[in-house]
């Protein structure tokens, strides 16, 4: 799909900017419990993971070979542990929290003891479009690679989210 796309996007004339929305899980996962840069190394052993990496490095061969000598604005976004209205996804937390409690039955987890940096939908959105307004006016300044990060004080554990939910419904 990312592919297909940068390839119609070669022939726009009026093109000025290009964001690509991959995802954290691009990153070589090497268990240091560190957060990742953007100049970190890209990998995946899972098939999703392997295949965000994979549309990082096309969007970035693409930049690097049609759309930087035209000084077209080409930003690849990267986010992680995103929340919000629209989510209807098995296997997520808060999908799978407001499934339970409407249909009254057990909520499964697979990692309550896991910490993650939560960030809502629209946090996400509003830095896309300030990283996308900046690609527009400033291409060969902010043009590459930005994480899309909340701040290190949202990092919480799953069962206490769980909890906090809970006690609140």
């Amino acid at each position: 799909g990312t592919l297909n796309i940068l390839e119609l996007s070669k022939s726009l004339k009026k093109l000025k900017t290009i964001l690509i929305v991959t995802s954290d899980k691009v990153y070589k996962n090497s268990e240091t419990k560190k957060n990742f840069k953007e100049s970190d190394q890209l990998g995946g052993d899972d098939p999703y993971s392997s295949s965000k990496s994979g549309a990082d490095m096309i969007s970035n061969s693409y930049y690097e070979s049609f759309f930087k000598m035209k000084k077209i604005g080409f930003g690849i976004l990267r986010a992680g542990n995103v929340y919000g209205g629209g989510d209807f996804n098995e296997g997520r937390l808060f999908p799978d929290i407001m499934m339970s409690i409407f249909f009254k039955k057990k909520l499964e987890v697979r990692n309550p003891s896991h910490i993650r940096p939560w960030q809502h939908v629209f946090d996400c959105i509003y830095r896309y479009l300030v990283i996308a307004e900046n690609l527009f006016n400033n291409p060969e300044k902010y043009s590459g690679e930005w994480n899309i990060g909340p701040n290190k004080n949202t990092s919480t554990k799953v069962i206490d989210i769980i909890q906090t939910l809970k006690r609140n419904n």
